[in-house]
């Protein structure tokens, strides 16, 4: 029986990748932990959970308005992995930047209907990656986002963990 606190596991094999979300439903402070981690430096670490009721809801949602949006994750994913030498050191995306890069494109682009089309629209969002700003009111209002972050590009706000 696991205890409150951190439980780890160990994984050991060969030729199989996997994402591990760590899930919680104990963040209570969302969605604007943002504004209150201004105020009180180190709260949002304490915060942050790369998977949470709110995470899996805002993914549900793109989900639903997008159905091809599971199967371009999916082929974003592979794609992201097997480019060889085309990230920097520290560059490549890691998995949730990744969904929320495809669902920005599928957002964006209404011809996205299937899995062809969709993922051509997550490519040319890596493409024109230098304009990007994807900012959504899934769980807090657009107009909280702290001025610092409105400056530059790219620009993508996590719906649930800005």
């Amino acid at each position: 029986r696991p205890h409150l606190g951190t439980i780890s596991f160990t994984f050991k094999c060969r030729g199989l990748r996997f994402d591990i979300l760590v899930g919680t439903d104990g963040i209570t402070d969302y969605p604007q932990p943002f504004l209150k981690a201004h105020k009180e430096p180190g709260l949002r670490e304490k915060l942050r959970a790369s998977c949470t009721a709110q995470s899996i809801k805002a993914a549900e949602a793109f989900a639903k308005e997008h159905p091809s949006f599971n199967a371009t994750v999916r082929l974003a994913k592979h794609w992201v992995e097997n480019v060889q030498g085309r990230w920097g050191k520290g560059a490549r995306p890691n998995s949730i930047l990744i969904s929320l890069l495809v669902a920005h494109a599928l957002q964006t682009d209404n011809d996205a209907v299937d899995l062809r089309t969709s993922f051509i629209a997550f490519l040319q969002i890596v493409i024109d990656s230098n304009e990007l700003r994807a900012i959504w009111e899934i769980n807090y209002n657009k107009r909280n986002v702290p001025a610092a972050l409105n400056g530059g590009r790219p620009l993508i706000v996590d719906p649930v963990d800005p």
